[in-house]
């Protein structure tokens, strides 16, 4: 399994890869934070190392995972720990992979993620 994003078994298999990225998004921003032990942050810091995992092996995720963070640290009334969260999966991506050329003509990034 596998391929890019076009129809049949491979086009649903990403897509689901998609939804599922954009999920843990989610969960990503919401883990930590309430004090139980650091269970909660064990999770945070699970979920990113997987997020990050699924991008490196699967390069058409990452503009997805780059999109998503955009438009969640954008405007967001979330907590500042949740933005403070979103934020630093946003440094961890930078540092792992660059987002595509295509996504760099249209969404301009820091100069950390701007090389490669």
């Amino acid at each position: 399994m596998g391929g890019n994003t076009g129809g049949g078994v491979c086009g649903l298999y990403t897509t689901a890869l998609l939804c599922a990225c954009a999920q843990d998004v989610h969960r990503y921003m919401r883990a930590g934070g309430g004090g139980g032990g650091g269970g909660a942050e064990g999770r945070g810091c699970a979920l990113a190392r997987a997020l990050i995992g699924h991008c490196l092996q699967r390069p058409e995720l990452r503009d997805e995972l780059y999109c998503q963070l955009v438009r969640m640290t954008t405007n967001n009334p979330a907590s500042d720990d949740q933005l403070c969260r979103l934020w630093t999966l946003f440094c961890l991506c930078a540092v792992s992979f660059s987002p595509s050329r295509t996504l760099r003509k249209v969404q301009p990034f820091p100069v950390c993620c701007s090389g490669r």
